[in-house]
């Protein structure tokens, strides 16, 4: 029988612990914060174990209500300022909850921008890991590998 789950975070410039521990059928909160002041917008992700893909799991757009995706609804509550902060609380731990959660943090991009944040998390060397091709543009994620990572 399963007792706790591991939680691992992955971020760059947030102040966090890197494993989260919680009981079987508790909580686990994963805080999210960065000081990037251009941000408007903060998403939350999460891997489970033995796959590249990313599941959404929700995000906050300025000071707007949470928006969650599907199932998420009821298993998680998000709590933040929309632009600094977003913490993750995990409801009701299982094993399938153990997974690596992602938190990303994006700036609102004007149509005339030919540069945005290609979903690359806190900083553009998120990117690489983070598999983009399938968050970026072509354009963007040849970006990121110019900049070395």
């Amino acid at each position: 029988m399963i007792r706790t789950i591991t939680i691992l975070v992955l971020a760059d410039d947030v102040n966090q612990p890197q494993i989260i521990w919680g009981e079987k059928n508790g909580p686990a909160t994963l805080e999210c914060s960065h000081k990037e002041q251009n941000y408007d917008q903060i998403y939350w992700y999460k891997q489970q174990p033995q796959s590249p893909d990313l599941i959404f799991i929700g995000y906050i757009y300025g000071t707007s209500a949470p928006k969650y995706e599907g199932d998420f609804k009821d298993k998680v509550k998000m709590v933040g300022d929309g632009k600094t902060s977003l913490s993750l609380t995990i409801k009701d731990l299982s094993a399938s909850d153990s997974a690596v959660y992602f938190c990303a943090a994006y700036y609102t991009v004007l149509p005339s921008d030919v540069i945005n944040t290609c979903c690359c998390g806190l900083h553009l060397r998120r990117c690489q890991f983070l598999q983009t091709r399938s968050f970026c543009t072509n354009r963007n994620w040849q970006q990121c590998r110019g900049l070395g990572f």
